[in-house]
């Protein structure tokens, strides 16, 4: 009796180390929110076009997503926390890579800005992780699935205010 019981504890401890150790590997490789490294610098304005720059300052290729937004009753719009946002893309820049944008600008003298949404792209390890807390997720376990993964952010960044 005594041996059967050494070897359940035994059999435990090792099964504990091992999902403690699952669980050190997985709280090591968690996705970090890191700033977008993309640059916005308004170039020129021709006839009815504005000229944009757009330079990628990271070591990595970068996808980015844009939307010219018109300043309406003297505020800007919002997106909330969440929510699809209308941007066109996406587009892909290369690593310390500029590209220019050229941009319609409204008739009517409005206030406009360039706002681009930014992410690096998923490495395969990345969108293992995301499909596995999805599983999670849809199994009732949302909790187990945001510490597996909570996604990857994107940035929102914005160009100075540019009046024709």
């Amino acid at each position: 009796m005594g041996a059967l019981s050494y070897k359940r504890w035994k059999l435990i401890i090792i099964l504990v180390f091992f999902v403690l150790a699952v669980v050190g590997l997985l709280a090591l490789t968690r996705t970090r929110a890191r700033p977008c490294s993309l640059a916005i610098r308004f170039d020129r304005l021709t006839d009815i076009y504005g000229v944009f720059v757009i330079t990628n300052q990271s070591d990595t290729s970068l996808q980015f997503r844009t939307l010219t937004e018109s300043k309406s009753n003297g505020s800007w719009p919002t997106y909330p926390v969440g929510s699809v946002l209308p941007h066109s893309g996406p587009y892909d820049i290369s690593a310390h890579e500029s590209r220019e944008l050229t941009v319609l600008l409204p008739a009517d003298g409005t206030l406009v800005r360039l706002s681009i949404a930014c992410a690096e792209p998923w490495t395969a390890w990345e969108s293992r992780r995301w499909s596995v807390s999805v599983w999670f997720h849809d199994h009732n376990l949302p909790a187990v699935g945001r510490y597996i993964s909570e996604g990857k952010p994107g940035h929102l960044i914005l160009s100075s205010e540019i009046h024709k």
